[in-house]
């Protein structure tokens, strides 16, 4: 067994990391064992933990801050996190020497205290970049954009989940980058429903970053030529921000077709009979629900950008679009069609790609080169 640290970054909520941290230590358990660090208890703590996954609660600072901060206003705030990781680094030694730890895995491009920790312990370390910060979440890193892409370079490897995300970080090409679409099911998981629901969905959190709003442009067109069918919101959304589009919808009488269903934590009922995806997301890293939705046998149609289109070849797997007026043609072609060949391509995708079982022996490979 591979004795291996995770430093994990989400502690309050479930989010995609998360669950694709699940997803790698489910794929791993016959050959790792692993021990999760969280900076405090809360959702993901809970849902790692009901996984089965051993987690320990050490407090550590992220190396975020919003976009364009100015650096001496944060001059305190650089003070508190250092001592607040430096502690932390303290405390994590005793844990790796406890646990016989052989590497070291930070599970987000936001967290640097697991490069300083292998540093610091003469230990390899694994970075794996699942987001590109500033494009998909306004956040920019907090040591400066430099400092954080000389630890990245510096780490023995570094799993990107997408091409668009490796470029971001200017690792492509290089020895130590290895690009890992992320495991999201088991093969078994891979499902079929033949008869759908007259029900477009946008799966994820409800914010004008993911293309909420574009989401409902798109389906007032749509709705123009299709009155039966109805978009549903899946996914947490701020009661502001759920005003502001349902005032939207009113005003083009859509209103009444518009459904705001909150988060869920099983998706498979609603993408399996839902008639298409929206994803609608400019600066997707990669697009767990677009993967989800191919996994059940849910026609995505895809915003051109990020890793959607690097997922989706369009016609073949699934469809993209580049304008509002292209997404509602080519989403009246999906609902009027059978979809059946699109599917098809689209499980033989995800099978060679995204499950639990091709995945581990990726991840394996990675460390048994760093051993």
């Amino acid at each position: 067994m591979i004795n291996v640290l995770y430093i994990s970054h989400e502690s309050r909520d479930v989010f995609g990391s998360t669950l694709s941290l699940a997803n790698m230590l489910n794929s791993l358990k016959k050959e790792v064992k692993p021990t999760i660090v969280l900076s405090q208890k809360g959702k993901a703590y809970d849902y790692l933990k009901g996984q089965g996954f051993p987690c320990i609660v050490v407090p550590f600072k992220l190396n975020i801050a919003p976009n364009r901060f100015k650096a001496l206003k944060y001059i305190p705030r650089k003070v508190v996190d250092y001592c607040i990781n430096s502690m932390a680094i303290w405390r994590l030694r005793k844990i790796v020497k406890d646990e016989d730890i052989q590497l070291v895995h930070s599970n987000s491009s936001v967290v640097t205290i697991g490069y300083t920790l292998a540093r610091t312990c003469g230990l390899k370390h694994v970075w794996h970049l699942r987001e590109f910060q500033d494009l998909d979440f306004g956040f920019t890193p907090f040591t400066g954009w430099k400092r954080l892409l000389a630890m990245v370079h510096d780490s023995n490897a570094v799993i990107a989940i997408t091409n668009a995300v490796a470029a971001h970080f200017d690792v492509r090409g290089k020895d130590s980058c290895h690009i890992v679409y992320n495991a999201v099911r088991k093969s078994a998981d891979i499902c079929y429903v033949a008869e759908k629901s007259e029900i477009i969905l946008f799966c994820g959190h409800v914010t004008p970053n993911k293309g909420a709003e574009k989401a409902l442009d798109i389906f007032i067109g749509f709705h123009k030529d299709h009155p039966e069918y109805k978009l549903h919101y899946l996914g947490s959304v701020s009661d502001d921000y759920k005003d502001y589009l349902k005032r939207k919808a009113e005003r083009h009488g859509v209103v009444e077709v518009v459904d705001f269903l909150g988060y869920k934590n099983n998706v498979k009922a609603y993408l399996e009979k839902a008639s298409a995806l929206l994803m609608c997301s400019r600066n997707e890293a990669l697009g767990r629900v677009t993967v989800e939705a191919m996994f059940y046998g849910c026609p995505v149609l895809g915003f051109s950008s990020g890793g959607t289109k690097e997922l989706i070849s369009d016609g073949y797997n699934g469809f993209l679009f580049s304008s509002t007026d292209e997404a509602i043609a080519k989403l009246s072609i999906v609902v009027s069609h059978d979809n059946k060949r699109i599917i098809d391509n689209a499980h033989e995708f995800v099978k060679n790609n995204f499950t639990e079982e091709v995945y581990g022996e990726k991840i394996l490979s990675i460390y048994k080169s760093l051993l």
